[in-house]
């Protein structure tokens, strides 16, 4: 593995103790797009290093051909909910 500037909910691997001494910030309610960024500038600046495989071993495929539908949907409700 080399060391990453990034990283990734879809391959994070660790012990437990990360997800115990860094918990998600209880202030960021709802997010999603973005919250890679934060956990990963958390575990970071909690002294955890990020690494990433040296080569390609798994991919996910967004496009149409495999049925996405655009599953990606905002609930704008909500979300004006979580801003107040």
């Amino acid at each position: 593995p080399v060391i990453a500037p990034l990283w990734a909910a879809g391959l994070s691997f660790s012990r437990c103790h990360a997800e115990k001494r860094v918990p998600n910030d209880i202030h960021l309610k709802h997010v999603f797009n973005g919250e890679e960024f934060s956990r990963g500038a958390r575990l970071w600046t909690h002294g955890y290093d990020i690494y990433s495989p040296s080569r390609a071993y798994i991919g996910t495929w967004y496009q149409a051909e495999k049925g996405n539908k655009g599953s990606w949907k905002t609930d704008h409700t909500e979300l004006q909910k979580s801003n107040q």
